[in-house]
């Protein structure tokens, strides 16, 4: 009966786990990670400036050989841009205004800012409620993206941990 009870109660522990990285994110977190297009189409995702303009600020996607697609540039800071994302041959590419960037075998790019001579590559966004955009918060200035987010951890990575998790209970159980 003692065993029920702890298998229950682990069981739920990852439940509760389960469901609360399905759920949308309100507060801001910290990211550095892969982004991915989020329309039907995989054609595009929007990037909106809402700050006034920084001579030493640029914001820009790269790949995962740490290529760089610049987004706004310091000679060239927009309102808004649209950057497109194609496929051909099996190879996706993202492209803004006859530049384009070659992202590999999944449409996945990562996005960084950067101030001067220094490069970030971690920044926080949080989930505008009721729609699909995120805000980006880098440094002081504020980045809207839309038809885009964060590409989640696989299932298989909680399942690991939620695995790892009942093996280490269990064997302190045993070890006694």
């Amino acid at each position: 009966m003692f065993l029920l009870k702890k298998c229950f109660v682990l069981a739920a522990l990852c439940m509760l786990i389960t469901l609360g990285t399905a759920l949308p994110l309100k507060a801001a977190t910290v990211y550095s990670g892969a982004w991915t297009p989020t329309s039907n189409s995989t054609e595009f995702f929007n990037v909106t400036f809402n700050t006034t303009g920084d001579s030493n600020f640029n914001f820009f996607l790269y790949n995962n050989n740490d290529a760089q697609l610049m987004i706004f540039e310091r000679s060239q800071l927009w309102d808004a841009a649209q950057v497109g994302i194609s496929r051909s041959d099996g190879t996706y590419s993202a492209s803004l205004n006859g530049t384009s960037l070659v992202l590999g075998a999944n449409p996945h790019f990562w996005l960084g800012y950067s101030l001067g001579n220094d490069t970030f590559h971690q920044y926080t966004y949080s989930l505008l409620t009721g729609n699909d955009q995120f805000l980006l918060k880098l440094g002081d200035k504020d980045i809207m993206i839309s038809d885009a987010s964060p590409v989640p951890l696989p299932a298989s990575i909680w399942l690991l941990g939620a695995a790892l998790v009942g093996l280490a209970g269990f064997s302190r159980r045993y070890l006694r």
